[in-house]
């Protein structure tokens, strides 16, 4: 008899999970809360505007080895492309600054002086951080008046952990540069989506995968030993002694299980991601923007999409008029009128992360469970990488292996 593994939660995880397991030989069946599959990578329908688009920009880059076996696995290599500058640019409006650092080679390039009034000292930098205590603060590894805090340190630790450095654990910032330094040169090639993520990554995986919609799960009974039946709320599916179930749920809806599971005290940083409609084709770009609000552009066609990290936008303050100041920082860079505000929207994902500091790191959950049919997998599980689309998938593939071992 075929081993058939439940997996609750369509997104990314989930679909992960599903692929590799569909890939072992096990019988799939998914089951996901809402109407559509995707959870936090969905594409925006936008009738007023004409156009759909991400509902933020996910920057993708070479060294995500688990990413790119999964896009292969569902045949959508087509789907994802190298961005064609191979490198990534940043412009600082205060000091009339503008540079560009390579891909190949990136960290050999910044300690070169690809960065303004950023070099070989570094290096001391980088050893400090290899060398570090997991109990250190990483603000207090950083020269704090150093240049390379605002044009290097700070915009790389936003934009990968949406955590400030002072939240940042140090511990996950190692393990991270460690695997992308073993990778090799071309591990921070950043690559784009060819039209949207969910084209990417959600369509295609759907096509030989059984998934049953709006099955939202309220409970998980077991014997003390195993998992024996989930409970959605107008269904139950009894669990087979050879089955096994897997949890793909987002963290904040883990963190406030009932499922006979540890309960996991996670707070958790927003991302903001605020997009412009312009009347004219733009040529395809990728900025950092230094010193001020804005963070990171991405700009293609007519779509331009600001990507604000750690994301908390001030009381009082009225989305227009934050649009219209986001606008006035990033229009210049991209050769565009800035008094003339274009049609916007605003895009908050509340939940995006978990803020990733030290007590997440040390109470991170696992792949397996106290319970032996019972596995998790997400973005928030310890993969030893930062809460991320690479997380995400390789979550999914390592629950696969361990539900069929």
């Amino acid at each position: 008899m075929t081993k058939t593994i439940h997996i609750i939660g369509a997104g990314l995880a989930g679909l992960s999970c599903a692929i590799h397991a569909k890939s072992l030989g096990l019988e799939v069946k998914v089951y996901e809360s809402s109407p559509k599959a995707g959870g936090r990578i969905r594409s925006v329908q936008d009738k007023i505007n004409n156009c759909t688009y991400d509902n933020g920009t996910h920057l993708i880059i070479e060294g995500y080895k688990d990413t790119f076996e999964y896009v292969d696995m569902i045949g959508a290599t087509d789907q994802l492309v190298p961005y064609a500058s191979n490198s990534y640019g940043f412009v600082e409006p205060k000091a009339s600054l503008s540079w560009n650092v390579p891909a190949r080679h990136l960290i050999a390039h910044v300690l070169k002086g690809a960065v303004p009034g950023v070099g070989m000292r570094e290096v001391w930098t980088l050893f400090k951080i290899l060398c570090a205590r997991p109990d250190v603060s990483l603000s207090d590894v950083l020269n704090k008046k150093s240049p390379s805090l605002l044009r290097f340190w700070e915009p790389l630790i936003l934009s990968v952990f949406n955590s400030s450095l002072n939240e940042v654990s140090i511990k996950l910032l190692k393990q991270t540069l460690f695997e992308l330094i073993k990778i090799g040169p071309n591990a921070f090639r950043p690559y784009f989506a060819k039209n949207t993520l969910e084209e990417c990554f959600i369509q295609p995986a759907l096509q030989n995968l059984n998934i049953q919609y709006s099955k939202r799960l309220i409970g998980i009974e077991n014997d003390g030993v195993k998992v024996t039946k989930i409970q959605f709320r107008n269904d139950h599916i009894s669990i087979a002694d050879t089955d096994c179930v897997v949890l793909a749920l987002p963290a904040q809806t883990f963190s406030h299980n009932d499922f006979g599971l540890p309960t996991l005290n996670m707070t958790f940083n927003p991302i903001g991601n605020i997009h412009f409609f312009l009347d004219v084709r733009v040529e395809e770009a990728f900025l950092g923007i230094i010193g001020t609000e804005s963070q990171w552009v991405y700009a293609k066609n007519n779509h331009v999409c600001v990507t604000i990290s750690n994301f908390k936008m001030k009381d009082g303050c009225e989305s227009a008029e934050f649009a219209k100041k986001i606008w006035q920082e990033i229009a210049g860079p991209l050769g565009q009128d800035a008094t003339a505000i274009p049609n916007h929207r605003i895009i908050t994902e509340k939940y995006a992360t978990p803020v990733q500091n030290t007590d997440f790191v040390e109470n991170r959950a696992q792949t397996k469970t106290h319970f032996t049919n019972l596995f998790l997998c997400g973005d928030w599980i310890d993969t030893k990488l930062p809460a991320t689309i690479e997380s995400a998938i390789r979550s999914g593939k390592r629950a696969a292996h361990a539900a069929i071992c």
